[in-house]
């Protein structure tokens, strides 16, 4: 088809640089919308040429909802244009017939100072649904619930809450407006942050950022209060579920399971256990109930929580 298509002078919709990028384009009413995601662990940049000619092309961000230009370059009736792209990385390029003027590619941030955010930190961890923690623990240096002897920690899935706090950030250089960004490094997998009372948007794929501007600059606002105010920090992470059926796996079965015939070899619950239908507690200790078992004692556990580096980020616009 691919031969056939280019005789008849169809030249591709989209091409880039990369194989592993995934895209689809949808054309409404004269505009042309494109979604590019790139699978990228790392910070790269991604050569892309678009079937499209005569429009300027904009970057629509799927996250924030912000729309900004970008450089290009028409040839032979298509569109070349760089993206920079953060890890996991994904984005509209939309060409418009009517487009409002957007906002120019933006200059790097001039960095001023960072300011590292070391702890301790005091965690608790609660399990999805629970009213209580099921532990408390100190972290001087954040690594991943897996490495912890604990096995309530080692084996955890649900909401760990990181509280930490910070005392005496300057924040301010002479008349410079500057803005303020909390940088988690890195997170496994859900992380979301409050600074002084102030709840931000959950994050959800790297970099794991947020603007805090407005929660030290109400600080710095209330009369009497110093100009290098105290930062109280609270980060919720949730991680995914294999890791607490793996711990489960490793106690003594509280059900009865077929032998996997029926189910390509993933063991189903024959009939509910009288605990379960009673509303009781696993008589063996186990957190969770399934009635499929997808993961055993020798799995393979995820890393998960917050591993840092926490770093405050002052920046000037």
């Amino acid at each position: 088809m691919a031969n056939a298509l280019k005789r008849l002078g169809c030249t591709p919709d989209f091409i880039c640089d990369d194989r592993d990028v995934t895209w689809i384009h949808r054309h409404a009413d004269g505009d042309d919308f494109y979604f590019v995601a790139v699978p990228n662990k790392e910070r790269k940049n991604l050569a892309c040429s678009f079937r499209a000619s005569g429009r300027k092309p904009e970057l629509w961000n799927p996250i924030t909802g912000s729309i900004s230009a970008v450089k290009f370059e028409e040839r032979d009736g298509r569109t070349e244009l760089t993206l920079d792209c953060d890890p996991t990385y994904s984005v509209f390029v939309v060409f418009r017939r009517n487009a409002t003027p957007c906002v120019a590619p933006a200059s790097p941030s001039r960095h001023v100072k960072s300011i590292p955010v070391k702890g301790p930190w005091h965690v608790t961890f609660r399990e999805p649904g629970a009213v209580n923690d099921i532990v408390a623990t100190e972290y001087a240096t954040l690594n991943s619930w897996t490495k912890n002897d604990n096995p309530n920690i080692r084996y955890f899935s649900g909401t760990a809450t990181y509280k930490c706090k910070i005392e005496n950030i300057k924040c301010k250089t002479g008349t410079v407006p500057m803005r303020k960004i909390l940088d988690l490094g890195n997170v496994k997998e859900i992380a979301e942050v409050t600074v002084n009372g102030r709840t931000y948007p959950a994050l959800w794929c790297p970099p794991y950022k947020v603007d805090i501007t407005d929660a030290i600059d109400k600080v710095l606002s209330v009369p009497d209060v110093p100009s290098a105010p105290s930062l109280t920090i609270e980060i919720k992470v949730t991680n995914l579920w294999p890791n607490r059926l793996i711990g489960d796996a490793k106690m003594p079965d509280d059900c009865e399971w077929d032998d996997g015939s029926k189910s390509k070899g993933f063991p189903l619950v024959k009939y509910w256990p009288e605990w379960l239908l009673r509303g009781e507690p696993s008589p063996t200790g186990r957190h969770t109930f399934t009635t499929c078992r997808l993961w055993t004692a020798d799995g393979q556990l995820m890393e998960s929580g917050l591993f840092g580096p926490v770093v405050l980020e002052i920046q000037g616009e």
